[in-house]
């Protein structure tokens, strides 16, 4: 099961499934907590740095600095993003990484603080763009340790955090409006106040990560065991047997009936890929009677057990078509030949660092080559584009356009904030299933649309004070609702396409792919602002092609099944 692991990435150990739960409570509090300091930092930052370069920095340039500065983030993020999600697939140390990405985030924050040159800003959000991968970190270690059941849920709660982050920044913006000051050279305004409470916003964070975030799956893989389907004891005919090469009883003429039976499965699979799974017919009628939680949670996890003298080790067991024969071990010594060359193959294939580049080589291929897995990828580029590009525009339409002051932009992000709290936190409480996300992922389409009319709308319409606030209203609105495509639709599709054993590759991957979108936005949305209605005139017929493709691909799309092993 972990054989694509290192070797000190799953605990071979029995589990305490009690202390184990209460370990995935606080470690899910404490990634609560960072998708609130994420949310925060992005809607501060994106708030206050159009002002920031235009009152503070010096520059000739400032809708080129303003690109840059936004866009050094997005490039660390891309660049962090697969390396760290391939490495806590092969070692599971999310706490470890945790630590090392918020120590980045604090000193990139104190940095962007400095207004002496607009490269402090450029290198201090580069490396703040380090926690960039801690939410594929988050998703894959949430798809790992919950039930099929509780995952979308978890991933709701994920992006309530998220947008409670975003509503709390303007708030906390709020506060800082009337800061001036200077420490020697050093001038404090609120357009720069936000990288200092933001570094230590990310301390106390880093306090409540050590204490409360623990390596869940690299003790337990839920996930990973859950596709094991149980062998009832009636499935196979048993087979008596006195000693073979699998099983020598010490003494074969006491022995009793259910030491008799010696059974295991051969499953037909890809050539050179079969497995020989071995399960002691006690050990499995013990656990299908047994109704208590912790050994319904851990009757697959068998990992060494000791059974008549010799321990077995389960491997991948996939689910047998209804048309498969479930055959018995004999004592045939060619099956017997093949299958300990089989194990050894194996064992060799996973100590080897080339095979390890070839199969990373062969998950990219199958997430590139699966239609609707590409299709998650390309929604997510175009989501984000898009929301990244609203997020750039929104200073220059507010501030320079429109004409208003940075408390008014505060009382606009905050305002669609809230509403995207509500809906998400909605769906957090509410269980939904395939279908219906399905059906709010055709909503999301139409509303990404409506957006982009409604921006070409204020960019020439925007004298009338109460049709602006409306159509804020609806704007906002029809944010929260394409959040929800990303947060919950195309997050949960991603993770019930991936097996457990790249669970946080793949959400890296598409992740990386939101930070592509998001960085083509930010290098290109500043100075695409006066050609507005020509660029959200294309994305008006771009949405409308996605609307066709999510429709055609509608039958997977509702049912998503395991694809990417």
């Amino acid at each position: 099961m972990y054989k694509n692991l290192d070797k000190e990435a799953v605990s071979d150990g029995p589990v305490d499934i009690k202390q184990w739960e209460r370990k995935r409570y606080w470690t899910t509090k404490a990634f609560t907590l960072e998708c609130i300091m994420l949310g925060m930092e992005y809607s501060v930052t994106f708030l206050t740095l159009w002002l920031y370069i235009k009152e503070m920095i010096n520059t000739d340039q400032p809708k080129l600095f303003y690109s840059l500065v936004a866009s050094s983030y997005l490039i660390a993020a891309v660049i962090l993003s697969v390396f760290i999600g391939r490495w806590v697939d092969r070692t599971r140390k999310v706490r470890q990484i945790f630590l090392i990405c918020n120590t980045l985030v604090i000193i990139g924050n104190i940095m962007y603080a400095f207004h002496f040159s607009p490269w402090f800003l450029v290198f201090g959000r580069l490396v703040s763009g380090a926690d960039g991968p801690l939410r594929s970190v988050i998703s894959g270690e949430i798809a790992r340790c919950y039930p099929d059941s509780e995952v979308l849920s978890r991933f709701s709660s994920m992006g309530m955090a998220f947008a409670l982050g975003f509503i709390v920044g303007p708030g906390v913006n709020f506060m800082f409006t009337t800061v001036d000051f200077n420490i020697g050279a050093w001038h404090v305004t609120y357009v720069n106040i936000p990288g200092v409470y933001m570094a230590l916003f990310f301390f106390i964070t880093q306090i409540c990560v050590f204490f409360m975030v623990h390596d869940l799956s690299r003790e337990y893989d839920l996930k990973a065991d859950a596709i094991l389907k149980p062998i009832l004891p009636g499935d196979i005919k048993p087979l008596p047997v006195t000693t073979s090469f699998f099983y020598a009883p010490s003494n074969a003429n006491t022995q009793s009936q259910s030491d008799r039976f010696t059974k295991s499965v051969q499953i037909p699979v890809k050539p050179k890929e079969t497995t020989i799974n071995f399960y002691d017919d006690t050990l499995i009628e013990t656990a299908l009677r047994t109704q208590q939680e912790q050994e319904r949670r851990n009757k697959f996890k068998m990992q060494r057990l000791e059974m008549s003298g010799m321990f077995i080790r389960p491997f991948a067991f996939p689910k047998l078509a209804s048309n498969q024969v479930v055959p018995v071990i004999t004592e045939d010594s060619s099956l017997t030949s093949s299958s300990s060359s089989n194990y050894s193959s194996i064992s060799s294939s996973s100590s080897t660092s080339s095979d390890e580049q070839s199969k990373a080589d062969h998950i990219l291929c199958t997430i590139l080559t699966n239609a609707d897995s590409l299709l998650i990828l390309a929604l997510t580029f175009i989501l984000w584009y898009w929301m990244v590009a609203f997020d750039m525009w929104l200073p220059i339409m507010v501030v320079d356009v429109m004409e208003m002051s940075i408390t008014e932009l505060n009382g606009i992000v905050f305002g669609f904030g809230c509403i995207s709290a509500v809906i998400l936190g909605i769906m957090s409480l509410k269980s939904f299933s395939d279908r219906m996300l399905y059906n709010l992922s055709i909503i999301c389409m139409i509303a990404l649309a409506l957006m982009e009319l409604i921006f070409i709308y204020m960019r020439f319409r925007h004298s009338q004070m109460y049709i602006n606030i409306v159509l804020w209203i609806i704007w906002g609105t029809l944010f929260a609702i394409v959040v929800i495509m990303d947060e919950v639709f195309l997050v949960g599709v991603m993770a019930k396409m991936t097996s457990s054993k790249v669970q946080t590759f793949s959400e890296s991957l598409r992740l990386s792919m939101s930070r592509f979108g998001a960085l083509l936005a930010l290098l290109t949305s500043a100075a695409l602002f006066e050609w507005i209605e020509y660029v959200c005139g294309v994305g008006v017929i771009v949405s409308l092609l996605t609307l066709v493709i999510l429709i055609k691909r509608r039958k997977s799309l509702r049912a998503p099944v395991i694809c990417i092993k």
